[in-house]
């Protein structure tokens, strides 16, 4: 099963201490054993980007952003199509912002339903399931008694 690993993962990983900083670092580990088919997109990696920079911390999202893209092997590109699907979406989800359906978009383009993500803005977009990491454990290992 392939999942969609949001930006905040690898940035709460990264980030200060928090109550996501343990779970995230957990689906990471996760994503570089190769345990769990993981993917992303190229937008998540300007987000990277953009915030640090935003908070005047360039070298920790370049750290971030170093550490993320070598142990994530699946990174989807976002084309017009996806805009164009995120464009769509808004009519349908009026109060998710663009960012997350475009998240989405790629997800439902790239035929991926899940997301790890401790943005609750996914649960309003019925054509995808949330994961938030704090449940990811618990998750992870009934997907995999599942597919056992």
């Amino acid at each position: 099963m392939r999942v969609f690993i949001d930006t905040n993962v690898p940035m709460y990983w990264g980030g200060k201490a928090s109550s996501y900083k343990r779970p995230c670092a957990k689906v990471l580990e996760l994503v570089a054993k190769e345990s769990i088919e993981a993917a992303t997109s190229s937008e998540v990696f300007q987000e990277i980007l953009y915030r640090f920079w935003y908070l005047k911390q360039v070298d920790k999202g370049v750290a971030i952003f170093n550490y993320f893209s070598h142990i994530i092997s699946d990174v989807l590109p976002v084309t017009f199509n996806d805009v164009e699907k995120a464009m769509s979406l808004t009519k349908k989800y009026p109060t998710v912002p663009p960012r997350d359906l475009l998240h989405a978009a790629v997800m439902m383009n790239n035929q991926i339903s899940i997301i790890i993500s401790a943005d609750k803005d996914f649960d309003k977009v019925n054509e995808i399931e949330r994961v938030n990491p704090t449940h990811f454990e618990n998750w992870f290992k009934a997907a995999s008694n599942k597919n056992e």
